[in-house]
């Protein structure tokens, strides 16, 4: 099972380096500057909260106390929230609009199964369940 997460842990890094390549190729064609403001700032919170997430997820995999357990039991709550509420946000709107609804479907699938939910649930786990206790 640890195996199984580190390998996960490593896998999200690279789609995370990905996205912000792919940012950054885009603000420098020039693409950056079509997007609605409203995505450009979706954009960029998504990132950071999950480049914070994955703080939490390598403390739950080492067993570090990273930061403080209140700090990821808020963290985690707040993380299941933003992930509700992020079906109304400007990003999924914009990306529903320009794509077919079986391709949108399927993206907002497989990016809430392999990586949000998992994601999440880790982070509860890790403020609620096992954090190490040893501060």
């Amino acid at each position: 099972m640890l195996l199984a997460l580190i390998i996960y842990f490593y896998l999200i890094i690279l789609v995370v380096l990905l996205s912000l390549i792919s940012k950054l190729w885009f603000w420098f064609r020039g693409e950056w500057a079509d997007m609605p403001l409203g995505v450009k700032l979706q954009e960029c919170s998504d990132t950071g909260i999950l480049v914070i997430g994955l703080l939490g997820v390598y403390g739950f995999i080492n067993k570090l106390a990273l930061v403080g357990q209140l700090f990821w039991q808020c963290f985690a709550v707040l993380f299941s929230v933003y992930l509700v509420a992020s079906f109304w946000f400007p990003k999924m709107k914009s990306t529903r609009l320009e794509m077919s609804n079986v391709t949108f479907i399927t993206v907002v699938s497989i990016s809430l199964c392999l990586i949000s939910i998992p994601i999440n649930l880790i982070l509860l786990y890790y403020g609620f369940v096992t954090f190490p206790d040893f501060l």
